[in-house]
């Protein structure tokens, strides 16, 4: 019995590196993506409550492993581009996404397209005011203030919607830096007081060489694993071969 609990123990272990390896990895494809919100792995024991279960690897104390969004401001560096912006001291920049579902995204990589249309590099408008800002483009260019209002020629054309949550971990992560509130859950509120920054950008709260540090503490740890499993199995072969003679 307690072989199989070996392999049995040793096959849930795999199971969480395999998908803290599959985090790592996420975070990493997205080091240089500008806004992203790395996420962290979380490992806890649960210990079963005996329910008269028949199979006794179900009372078996197990690892658990769930993935957590670590919610932080990432570098920001200065670009010079005044359609560049960063939010200082938390908050999302609110976009129309497809059939006009509102995202959240810290990456404030915007530009103006043909039609006056504040939009991020994907072609999704920036709200503004809670709807979509339109520039009247022979007007001349835009500035931005630190609260967020959109001015040009000394006239104001909008604030931009910087929002922020009361419960962040209940936002649904889409590709890159995108966050949406789907449920309704996340307790949205929109800053009253923002500070944004224009010329800048910012990036990616991963920290590359942290995350390589974890991926080989994953690849040892998966190593080990394998080897347990083995030895349990080959103890398991042995006991088979000694009370079947």
């Amino acid at each position: 019995m307690s072989m199989n609990i070996g392999l049995h123990t040793g096959a849930n272990h795999l199971a969480i590196l395999e998908n803290w390896q599959a985090m790592i990895s996420n975070n990493l494809a997205n080091a240089s993506t500008p806004g992203f919100q790395k996420s962290a792995f979380e490992i806890s024991l649960s210990v079963p409550e005996s329910s008269g279960a028949a199979d006794p690897n179900q009372l078996i104390p197990q690892l658990v492993g769930r993935t957590q969004r670590v919610f932080s401001d990432g570098q920001v560096r200065i670009t010079g581009n005044p359609l560049d912006l960063a939010i200082q001291g938390g908050g999302f920049f609110a976009l129309n996404g497809e059939n006009g579902e509102r995202m959240f995204t810290k990456d404030g990589e915007f530009h103006l397209n043909g039609e006056g249309m504040l939009v991020n590099k994907a072609g999704y408008p920036v709200q503004a005011d809670g709807d979509v800002l339109t520039i009247d483009l022979q007007e001349g260019p835009i500035t931005i203030t630190r609260d967020g209002s959109v001015n040009q020629k000394g006239q104001d054309v909008g604030r931009l919607s910087i929002y922020d949550f009361a419960n962040p971990e209940a936002l649904d992560q889409g590709n890159g830096s995108y966050f949406f509130d789907r449920d309704g859950l996340a307790g949205v509120a929109e800053v009253e007081f923002p500070i944004v920054n224009q010329g800048q950008l910012m990036g990616s709260s991963v920290a590359s060489l942290t995350e390589m540090v974890s991926m080989i503490q994953v690849s040892r740890a998966y190593e080990i694993t394998q080897k347990l499993i083995q030895e349990s199995d080959e103890r398991a072969g042995k006991a088979i071969q000694t009370f079947s003679v």
